[in-house]
């Protein structure tokens, strides 16, 4: 089964996105929450930042806990900043 070019072109945005992402998102994950892509591709996203959540940032937030608290004060402020 081949891929289509479209997919191949997806993919390898993904992986260079990955290398440059931003924060949370990579440009390439924006895009398919914006429904910029197939549905299918919207809920592989949910699924790897719902991941990312609770493995890696978590950890990431445990470490800033016990070694720069005050680092992750300013993360706070910026995702609490809208409430």
């Amino acid at each position: 089964m081949g891929f289509s070019n479209q997919h191949y072109n997806d993919v390898t945005k993904a992986i260079s996105n990955m290398a440059t992402g931003r924060g949370l998102l990579t440009e390439y994950e924006r895009e398919c929450l914006a429904g910029q892509h197939e549905k299918q591709r919207e809920y592989e996203t949910r699924s790897r930042v719902r991941s990312r959540l609770d493995g890696p940032l978590r950890e990431d937030i445990e470490h800033l806990r016990e070694y720069d608290p005050e680092l992750l004060e300013e993360i706070r402020e910026v995702v609490c900043s809208g409430e």
